[in-house]
């Protein structure tokens, strides 16, 4: 099970910080290729039904839902296709 989590770096200090910013089950961000290296305003992220995790098959197997639109300046969901 995933969540998108965010995770920042200080190379400076060497301090950490690690943020959960939705608990749906999400995987695969992606961005817009042109943009790889630069700050980014917008994610896009599959979304899959929550499944039985009690079996090894289950865990084999991923259920998509749907995608849907993150925003990552504002930590929430602009647009679901489900």
């Amino acid at each position: 099970m995933t969540k998108l989590t965010l995770f920042e770096l200080n190379l400076d200090t060497g301090a950490s910080r690690m943020e959960v910013l939705m608990d749906e089950v999400v995987e695969f961000p992606v961005i817009s290729q042109d943009l790889v290296g630069y700050p980014n305003q917008f994610t896009y992220l599959s979304v899959f039904y929550d499944k039985d995790h009690s079996t090894q098959l289950a865990n084999n197997n991923a259920f998509l839902k749907g995608f849907l639109k993150y925003d990552l300046s504002g930590h929430n969901i602009i647009a679901r296709v489900v």
